[in-house]
Parts: C-alpha cells; sequence; structure tokens
C-alpha cells in the first residue's frame, strides 16, 4: 500500500537534491555499486555446495546445466571439479573487487560532498554581509 504524496514527501526530495548538490550522477553511480555489492554478498559458500554436487557425481542427470552448458557432459568429473573451482574463484575475486571498488568511491563520494559543503559554508561565512552573518549564532543559516 503507497503513502499518498504530501508536501513534506516533496520536500524532503528537494532537500536530497539541494544536500547531494552536483553529484547526482555520481551519487547513483554510488549507489549501483553498493547495491551490486549487497546482490553479491549472497553469493556464499552454502550456494557453491550444490553446484559442486552436481557437477561431480556422474550420475547425477542436472537439466539445467546440461541446457547452460552442455559442454560440462563431455568432461571427466576432475576436470568438470577443476571448472567449477576455477569459476568459484572467479566469481570470489569478482565479489571481493567489486566490494573494494564500492567501499572506496563510497569513501571518495562522502569525503567530495563534505569538501563541497565546507566549502559552501565557507563562501557564506566569507562573502555574506556582515550584518546577516553576525547575527546569526554559530551553526544557524
Amino acid at each position: 500500500m503507497a503513502l499518498p504524496e504530501t508536501p513534506l514527501r516533496s520536500t524532503e526530495w528537494a532537500l536530497v537534491r539541494a544536500v547531494i548538490g552536483p553529484f547526482r550522477r555520481r551519487t547513483l553511480w554510488v549507489f549501483a555499486l553498493v547495491v551490486l555489492d549487497t546482490v553479491l554478498a549472497g553469493l556464499g559458500i552454502g550456494m557453491v555446495f550444490p553446484v559442486f554436487q552436481a557437477l561431480i557425481d556422474p550420475g547425477h542427470d542436472s537439466a539445467l546445466f546440461n541446457q547452460l552448458i552442455p559442454s560440462l557432459q563431455t568432461l571427466t568429473p576432475d576436470n568438470r571439479l577443476m571448472a567449477v573451482a576455477i569459476t568459484t574463484v572467479v566469481v570470489f575475486g569478482l565479489k571481493a573487487f567489486i566490494a573494494m571498488l564500492s567501499t572506496v568511491s563510497t569513501h571518495s563520494f562522502l569525503q567530495n560532498l563534505r569538501f563541497y559543503w565546507v566549502e559552501r559554508i565557507g563562501e557564506y561565512y566569507l562573502y555574506g554581509a556582515h550584518r546577516r552573518v553576525s547575527g546569526k549564532k554559530p551553526g544557524n543559516f
């Protein structure tokens, strides 16, 4: 059940857009990386065990593997195990790389956003009218 759109919600979105400032495109990139990292975090060793069993057991006839990767049927169980092991290492390596890229991108994004807002606040005080700036308590705009 969707909540009705209220003026407060549109005000919140306007505030988010103002806070993000000129970093809208980068925000989407960081968000996409965080979502991809979360999805890849779900790939655990528990998801790999059934694949190992289906590939190692020569008597196991998996229609999914026969249709997706028909060349696996021609391999010996040892070669199938090696193929799965290499694929698992690649997937977990990709998972670690995406996690690292997500962390570095998020940190860099937050630093740039912080510098942007410190610069804007500094300009407000530096170039603001003396009467307006001196009449405000620190931290209030």
